[in-house]
C-alpha cells in the first residue's frame, strides 16, 4: 500500500478525499460513550480504482479485514469490465452465458431501476461508455452516426435473465455495471459484517455509503455531501450538507469530477443510454439516501439523466427513497439546493 492510500487510510480524522464526499467519524470521548462496549475497528484500502473505508464494532473484536476485502475482491472477480477474468468480462466476450448468485442479486436491482425511470438507467450502455472515452478506448470524435450505429445494442429489453443463465439478442451487446456496482459491493461488505454480529458499522467505497447503527459516541453517523466544484483532480472537499445517516444507504452522482472539454463544450461520464449522448441536464449531482446501497448508486445516477421534475416525481413516490439534487442556476452563477419532500433537514 503506497503512501497515499495510508495517509487516507490511517489519517487521525479518517478523512476520505475523492469521490462524491467527505465523510468523517466523530472521535469524542469514545470510552464514555461506550462503556464496557467492543472498540471501533478499521479496514481500508485500494479498490476498484478507488479507496475503501470501514469501520465496525463487532461483539468479540474479531479483525474482519481479511474478510472485508475477500467480499470485495469477490464482486470486482464478478462485475469488473477492467478486469478480464472476471465473470462480466466472459459475458461480454461471449464466453459464457452462465452467472452467479451475485450477478441475479445486482441484475434485479438494476432491471427494476431501467423500468422505473424509463430506460434512463441502463446497464448495457457499455458501448457508449466506450465511444465516448469513459470506458476502456481513447477519446476521440463522435459522430452522430456512430451513435445510431450503436443504440441498437443498448437496451436492458435485450438481454433475458433464466435462472443463471443470461441471454443477449445479438452478441455484441455489452454490460457496464459501473453506475451501480460500488454501492452494490458497499452492500455486500454489509450485509458480511451483518451475518458476522456486527451492529454498527459504515461501510464507505469512492463515496458509496451504507450506515447502520451508531458511531463511537452513540449518534447517527455522519456524511458529508460535497460542493460540486469543477474538480477534475478530485482535490477539492467542501462540504455543502451534513446528513445523519442510519441504518440506510447513500449515493451520490455528478458530472463535476468526471468530463472532459472539447471545443469549449463539455461532456460529462453520466450517459442518456436513451439517446447515446452525455446527459444534458441543470442537475450537477444528485444524492440518494435509500434502503440499500445499490439502489440509491443507480438511482443517483438516473437523476443525473433525467433532471430535477423527473428525479424528484419518481423518489417522491417511493417512501424508502429521498434524494438532494444540486443544480445550476439557470442563467447565472451558482447553484441551488433542491430536496424531496421527505429529506432530513
Amino acid at each position: 500500500m503506497n503512501n497515499k492510500v495510508l495517509s487516507l487510510c490511517f489519517s487521525a480524522a479518517l478523512l476520505l478525499l475523492g469521490g462524491y464526499f467527505l465523510f468523517f467519524y466523530d472521535q469524542g470521548d469514545t470510552q464514555s460513550a461506550n462503556k464496557d462496549t467492543a472498540e471501533y475497528a478499521t479496514a481500508c484500502g485500494p479498490i476498484f480504482g478507488t479507496i475503501y473505508n470501514v469501520k465496525y464494532q463487532h461483539p468479540k473484536q474479531a479483525d474482519l479485514g481479511e474478510q472485508i476485502l475477500k467480499t470485495l475482491q469477490n464482486v470486482d472477480r464478478t462485475l469488473s469490465m477492467f478486469n478480464p477474468r472476471s465473470q462480466l468480462s466472459a459475458l461480454n466476450s461471449n464466453l459464457t452465458d452462465t452467472v452467479s448468485p451475485e450477478f441475479i442479486r445486482l441484475y434485479g436491482c438494476a432491471h427494476d431501476v431501467w423500468e422505473n425511470t424509463g430506460h434512463a438507467f441502463d446497464i448495457t450502455v457499455a458501448p457508449l461508455v466506450d465511444i465516448w472515452g469513459f470506458g476502456k478506448e481513447e477519446r476521440r470524435e463522435v459522430s452522430d452516426e456512430d451513435i445510431q450505429r450503436l443504440l441498437p445494442s443498448v437496451g436492458m429489453d435485450k438481454i433475458q435473465l433464466n435462472g443463471n443463465r443470461l441471454t443477449k439478442s445479438a452478441p455484441n451487446i455489452r454490460i457496464d455495471a459501473s453506475a451501480i456496482a460500488k454501492g452494490f459491493a458497499a452492500d455486500e461488505v454489509a450485509n458480511m459484517l451483518r451475518n458476522d454480529g456486527c451492529k454498527n458499522f459504515i461501510v464507505e467505497i469512492g463515496g458509496e455509503i451504507v450506515a447502520e447503527g451508531v458511531n463511537e459516541k452513540g449518534e447517527p453517523w455522519h456524511v458529508g455531501i460535497n460542493t460540486p466544484d469543477d474538480d477534475p483532480d478530485n482535490t477539492s472537499n467542501e462540504v455543502q450538507r451534513i446528513v445523519n445517516l442510519t441504518n440506510a444507504a447513500l449515493a451520490t452522482s455528478g458530472n463535476y469530477r468526471r468530463y472532459y472539454e472539447v471545443n469549449g463544450k463539455r461532456y460529462g461520464h453520466t450517459i442518456d443510454p436513451r439517446t447515446g449522448y452525455p446527459a444534458q441536464t441543470e442537475v450537477l449531482s444528485a444524492t440518494v439516501i435509500a434502503s440499500n446501497c445499490a439502489k440509491a448508486d443507480a438511482y443517483a445516477t438516473a437523476f443525473m439523466v433525467l433532471g430535477v421534475d423527473k428525479a424528484l416525481e419518481i423518489c417522491q413516490n417511493d417512501s424508502s427513497m429521498q434524494c438532494l439534487l444540486i443544480v445550476k442556476k439557470q442563467g447565472k452563477d451558482g447553484y441551488d439546493i433542491i430536496t424531496s419532500k421527505n429529506f432530513q433537514k
